[in-house]
């Protein structure tokens, strides 16, 4: 694993676990909430869709290409890349979440690798799925 994705994956853990105790301390259902994926040197932040929206965030989905093979996700569907254009998967669980942010935007594994300098000085924002598929990649 290069280590921009090492980055990724440990910064997406690092802002489940906020999720996680923001939730402990609000009551909020994590599953309703959102986190940030922090550059270095910055503290992660959980709030919920409704906040995340009223912020006028941008959201990146990151997706695995689908010319990579099958998804991992059983009932995963293709979508596009809106750096490449190129089809991605993207879980129905994502999904759902997906249709709730009112500014997104899909970007494959590749995509997002040579956008890296534009996300080191700000956050990524994760759902609770991508931080649980990034702990199991850095358990491998």
């Amino acid at each position: 694993m290069d280590d921009f994705k090492k980055m990724l994956f440990d910064s997406m853990a690092r802002g489940h676990a906020k999720a996680e105790e923001t939730a402990k301390k609000t009551g909020e259902d994590i599953n309703d909430m959102l986190f940030t994926m922090p550059a270095a040197g910055k503290e992660p932040e959980a709030m919920s869709i409704k906040d995340f929206n009223e912020r006028g965030i941008s959201m990146p989905f990151i997706c695995g290409r689908a010319c990579h093979g099958p998804s991992d996700v059983p009932g995963s569907t293709k979508e596009t890349c809106d750096g490449c254009r190129e089809q991605v998967w993207m879980s129905q669980e994502t999904k759902k979440v997906f249709l709730q942010i009112a500014k997104r935007l899909i970007v494959c594994d590749q995509c997002i690798s040579t956008m890296a300098d534009r996300f080191e000085k700000s956050s990524l924002v994760a759902t609770r799925g991508a931080a649980q598929a990034a702990k199991i990649l850095l358990e491998d």
